[in-house]
């Protein structure tokens, strides 16, 4: 997706989204550093490691190449890499008819004929729009979040407040603001066919290690 990040669609580009994770106290900055302090922090880390200063010596053609830039430049050039255009979903649509099976296409018919298509379509399934005053958060304002890889990426909502697919489709059951009607067969039938979403290479070429020495989640201790 291009342009348009964040729930409020606030920076257009990806650089510009990798920067507000670093200076956000409930994301990467915590309340340790202030927003001023935090990418010196970063870089000394990032030169105490040999091999992150070998990388970016390689990747940046530059006499100090760990700089605020830099970090960005390469946290947006993996994140362009991370693509899923290869589902069974995908594959359905360029005329493999056969992929989906009964049950999932079923779950497709339904996934459309309910109204979840109204919102979630496109090559996202999404239509990258800001909703305010939405009956499930309040008075927040959401945007339409993409489906792919959706029974992956669990727990669901703003909040994360349920833990399964299921739950978080029952959400939108009979709710008169989204014109939406389903009971509990097509919720279940809605699942089958979300997983239809899941890319095969989603999980693929997780590293061993990285040069940190942590674990590939990060420390969240």
């Amino acid at each position: 997706m291009s342009g348009g990040y964040f729930w409020d669609l606030r920076t257009n580009t990806l650089e510009q989204q990798a920067h507000g994770p670093i200076h956000n106290p409930v994301e990467i900055l915590g309340y340790g550093f202030s927003e001023d302090q935090v990418m010196a922090e970063i870089i000394m880390r990032i030169e105490a490691i040999p091999e992150y200063v070998r990388l970016f010596a390689a990747a940046f053609d530059e006499v100090e190449p760990v700089t605020e830039q830099n970090i960005l430049n390469a946290i947006a050039t993996f994140e362009r890499k991370i693509i899923a255009p290869d589902t069974r979903f995908d594959a359905f649509l360029r005329g493999n008819t056969t992929l989906l099976t009964q049950a999932e296409a079923i779950g497709l018919n339904k996934f459309i004929d309910s109204g979840c298509a109204r919102c979630h379509s496109g090559p996202m399934l999404s239509d990258n729009v800001v909703y305010t005053n939405d009956i499930i958060t309040g008075e927040r304002a959401v945007r339409t979040p993409t489906m792919r890889n959706l029974s992956l990426t669990a727990p669901y909502m703003h909040n994360g407040e349920h833990t399964t697919l299921r739950e978080a489709i029952a959400v939108y059951a009979d709710r008169d603001d989204l014109f939406v009607t389903m009971d509990e067969d097509d919720i279940g039938d809605i699942e089958t066919f979300l997983r239809t979403l899941n890319s095969v290479n989603f999980y693929r070429n997780i590293p061993p290690s990285v040069p940190s020495g942590l674990p590939d989640g990060g420390n969240i201790d």
